[in-house]
C-alpha cells in the first residue's frame, strides 16, 4: 500500500467523525459504499440507508479523540483501518473496511465495540 492510500483512509475516517460531514447528505452518499453495513456499539446491525438518515438527523456531534491507528491493505482494492475513539468517558474500538472504486475510496463496513473497562475506570 502506498503511504497516500493509508493517509487518505485515516483522513476520511476522521472526516466522518465531524459534524459538517455528518450533516452533508451528498458527501455521505459519496463516502458510503452502496452495500455498506455497520455493527454499532449497541450490537445493532445498520444499513447504509439507516446510517445516513441517522447521521443527517443528529445534532452537533461532540468532538471525538482518536488514537492507536493501524492501516492494513488487504488487497489492491481493500483497506482495513482500526483505531480507538474517546468521546467523553466513552471509549470504543473501531474497524472499517474501505474499498477503492471508480469514485474513489468508499466505506464498505464499520464496527464499533465499547471498551467497558476503560470507561468504568475513570
Amino acid at each position: 500500500m502506498d503511504k497516500a492510500s493509508g493517509q487518505d483512509v485515516v483522513r476520511l475516517e476522521k472526516e466522518l467523525l465531524t459534524s459538517p460531514t455528518r450533516a452533508n447528505a451528498a458527501r455521505l452518499e459519496l463516502l458510503f459504499h452502496p452495500e455498506f453495513t455497520e455493527v454499532g456499539r449497541s450490537g445493532h446491525l445498520w444499513s447504509r440507508k439507516q446510517i445516513i438518515a441517522g447521521l443527517l438527523s443528529e445534532e452537533d456531534w461532540p468532538k471525538v479523540a482518536t488514537e492507536d491507528w493501524n492501516v492494513q491493505e488487504l488487497s489492491n482494492k481493500v483497506i482495513m483501518v482500526t483505531y480507538q475513539a474517546r468521546q467523553g468517558l466513552r471509549v470504543s474500538r473501531h474497524v472499517s473496511i474501505w474499498i477503492r472504486g471508480k469514485t474513489g475510496l468508499q466505506l464498505r463496513y464499520h464496527q464499533a465495540t465499547i471498551v467497558p473497562d476503560v470507561a468504568l475506570s475513570r
